[in-house]
C-alpha cells in the first residue's frame, strides 16, 4: 500500500525528534530474593519522550513490582525503535533467557502501520514464544502485551492512523488465541490502560502507568524460588 508507506515514513522522520533514553538498559530496585525480568520490543519499550530508563519503563516496572512484592526487582531492556515481528522474532530466537523469571513483549506498532498480513503476524508471535520456552526457565512467564491504541501516538492522529488501528485490533486478537495455547504466556491487554498523551510521546508518569498495569498481571503469578514448575508447551 504505497500511500500508507510514504505516511509511516514520513511520519518516522517526526518521531525521531522526541528524545529516548541513552543510558544503559537496566533498572534495579533493592530487595530480597530478586526478581528478574526481560523487556523486549519495541513500542512502549524503548521509552521515547523521557532521558533515562529510571524514568522509562525498567524503572518504572522495577519499582512497582517491587513495591507490591516486597522482593527486589532486576529488569533489563532489550529494545529497538523499528522492530517488526519478523525481526523480533529472530532477534528474539538467540536470547539467553534462562536467567528471567519473566519476559514481557512489546512488539507490533510497526506490524500495524505497514499492515502486516495476520497470517504472517500469527507465525511471528508463535516462533517467538515457541523460542521463549525453549530457552526459559522451567517457572517462567512471558508476558505479550497487545499493540497500543495507533492513534494514541500524537504523530499518527489521523485517518491513516485508523486503518492501522483496525489492523491491530485484529492482530491484538491473534496474539490472545496464541497465547491461549500455552500454559505459561499471558497476553495483557493494553489499549483502554494507556492514556494518550498530548503534546508528546509519553512522560514519567505514563510509563509508571504502563507498570502498574503489568504487574496487575505479574504480581500473582512469579515464581517463588522454591518452587517446582514442570516445563510445558502448547496445550
Amino acid at each position: 500500500m504505497p500511500v500508507m508507506w510514504a505516511w509511516v515514513l514520513a511520519q518516522s522522520l517526526e518521531v525521531r525528534a522526541f528524545p529516548i533514553p541513552a543510558d544503559s538498559p537496566h533498572a534495579y530496585a533493592s530487595g530480597i530474593d530478586p526478581i528478574r525480568v526481560l523487556l523486549f520490543g519495541s513500542g512502549p519499550a524503548v521509552g521515547r519522550g523521557v532521558v533515562s530508563h529510571s524514568l522509562a519503563l525498567p524503572g518504572a516496572l522495577a519499582r512497582t513490582l517491587s513495591a507490591r512484592t516486597r522482593r527486589g526487582v532486576e529488569v533489563d531492556l532489550v529494545s529497538e525503535s523499528w522492530l517488526t515481528s519478523g525481526a523480533a522474532a529472530r532477534r528474539f530466537a538467540a536470547l539467553e533467557l534462562s536467567q528471567y523469571d519473566a519476559v514481557v513483549v512489546f512488539v507490533g506498532v510497526d506490524d500495524a502501520l505497514s499492515l502486516v498480513s495476520l497470517s504472517r503476524w500469527r507465525r511471528n508471535v508463535s516462533a517467538m514464544l515457541s523460542a521463549a520456552f525453549r530457552t526459559a526457565a522451567a517457572s517462567a512467564r512471558v508476558y505479550f502485551v497487545g499493540v497500543q491504541p495507533i492513534r494514541s501516538l500524537p504523530v499518527f492522529d489521523s485517518a491513516l492512523g485508523t486503518v492501522a488501528d483496525r489492523h491491530a485490533i485484529a492482530m491484538n486478537g491473534r496474539t490472545e488465541e496464541e497465547c491461549a495455547r500455552w500454559p505459561r504466556a499471558t497476553f495483557i491487554r493494553f489499549r483502554d490502560a494507556d492514556r494518550a498523551p498530548s503534546m508528546r510521546f509519553r512522560d514519567a508518569p505514563a510509563y509508571t502507568r504502563i507498570a502498574q498495569l503489568l504487574a496487575d498481571s505479574m504480581q500473582s503469578q512469579l515464581p517463588d524460588r522454591n518452587s517446582a514448575v514442570i516445563r510445558s508447551g502448547p496445550s
